[in-house]
């Protein structure tokens, strides 16, 4: 027995021994370990996330809800015809009297605001600069939580309170908030950090290690919020509104291949500067 574990412990020092005199094959050998991991991931969420998607995507509409518009549905090539065009518009009071209707459960109004009185889409610019026309506007009530059409990823509903009160409150997609309110500090200060670790030629070795180790420690807190949050035994937070959208594409993403390659990118950093000497 004492024959096999020091037989082992001298294996096991062989093998640091190999690692350390051949840095860089260790280093591309756990670099291809990690594609080649996270190529699998992405090639399987991406199948079964588009499958979900979709899934999602029907059942969202359920079996006994359906959409009452003005206007055909459909692509539409040249101008409406002019039965379509005198048709009278519908009205939140043709949506109250649907819902007291015994047959229907409920009955919500959708006003589209993407255009103005002109027929042109609205620009809608945020403080960081950007401008879309592709933002769609729409107006609705309180009730629309009851359609089920939309999953709340994170917030609440309005209520019907801030409805009456008309206050300012928007629920907002999943691309707008990233693209008008990105949540990514280590990100933003990462060119002011570029700029202060190599100013002058040199490199300030402390800046830059102090700005991984907090990019380190956001990632973290960013992780373990979603992990507790998770809709299973292990969720300790949000129990009102569970984290299921890393469940689903392109959501999925983040846990299978952003926070991977972020995790590996700070790590190798820090091992750099670590070795390096202050210039």
């Amino acid at each position: 027995m004492i024959l096999k574990t020091t037989s082992f412990i001298e294996n096991f020092k062989m093998a640091l021994g190999t690692l350390r005199n051949n840095k860089l094959r260790s280093f591309l050998t756990i670099f291809g370990v990690i594609i080649g991991v996270i190529t699998v991931m992405l090639i399987s969420s991406i199948i079964s996330g588009i499958t979900v998607a979709v899934e999602k995507q029907v059942e969202s509409f359920g079996t006994n809800s359906i959409s009452i518009q003005k206007y055909d549905s459909g692509i539409q090539v040249g101008r409406r015809s002019q039965e379509q065009r005198m048709r009278k518009p519908l009205t939140v009071q043709d949506a109250a009297a649907l819902d007291e209707l015994s047959s229907i459960e409920t009955a919500i109004p959708i006003l589209d605001v993407s255009n103005n009185f002109w027929g042109r889409k609205i620009n809608v610019s945020g403080k960081n600069g950007k401008t879309s026309s592709s933002v769609n506007l729409k107006g609705t009530l309180p009730d629309f939580e009851k359609s089920g059409t939309e999953i709340l990823v994170d917030g609440r509903w309005f209520s019907p309170t801030e409805n009456d009160l008309k206050k300012d409150v928007i629920l907002i997609g999943s691309s707008v908030a990233e693209t008008y309110f990105p949540d990514i500090l280590s990100g933003l200060t990462a060119p002011l950090i570029l700029w202060l670790g190599f100013r002058k030629g040199k490199t300030n070795r402390i800046i830059l290690i102090v700005w991984n180790i907090l990019a380190l420690g956001l990632l973290i807190n960013i992780v373990t919020t979603a992990i507790l949050s998770l809709p299973f035994p292990i969720q300790q937070i949000a129990f009102e509104q569970p984290n299921r959208a890393v469940l689903y594409f392109p959501f999925i993403w983040l846990p299978t291949v952003v926070v991977p390659l972020v995790l590996f990118s700070h790590l190798i950093s820090l091992w750099q500067l670590f070795k390096m000497k202050s210039v």
